[in-house]
C-alpha cells in the first residue's frame, strides 16, 4: 500500500481503500465541531453547547469510543446547568 500526502492532496494506490480517508475526514470535522462547542462554554451558553453535543453524538461520532467521550462532555455540561441527576443519567447511558 502506497500513501503519499502532498499539499493536502491524498494519493493512494489502487490497492488501498478510501475508508481511512473518510474516517480521517469525519474525525477532523468532529474535532473542529468540539472546538466550536468548547468556545461556547466560557460564554456560559450551556444550553447551546449541550444541544451541539447532542448533534455531534447523533451525526459525527462514528465509533463507540467517540460517543462515550461526547457523553462524558455532555454530562459535564448537564452538571453545570441541570444538576446531578441528569449528569448521572448521561454517564450511565452508554
Amino acid at each position: 500500500m502506497t500513501i503519499s500526502v502532498t499539499f493536502g492532496i491524498v494519493r493512494t494506490s489502487p490497492l488501498c481503500g478510501v475508508s481511512w480517508v473518510v474516517r480521517f475526514f469525519v474525525h477532523t470535522v468532529l474535532l473542529l465541531y468540539v472546538i466550536f462547542i468548547l468556545s461556547l462554554l466560557p460564554a456560559k451558553r450551556y444550553e447551546d453547547s449541550y444541544a451541539a453535543y447532542e448533534t455531534a453524538l447523533e451525526w459525527l461520532a462514528p465509533a463507540d469510543g467517540e460517543k462515550s467521550h461526547i457523553l462524558v462532555a455532555m454530562a459535564a455540561v448537564a452538571y453545570k446547568c441541570q444538576g446531578v441527576e441528569d449528569c448521572k443519567t448521561l454517564l450511565f447511558q452508554w
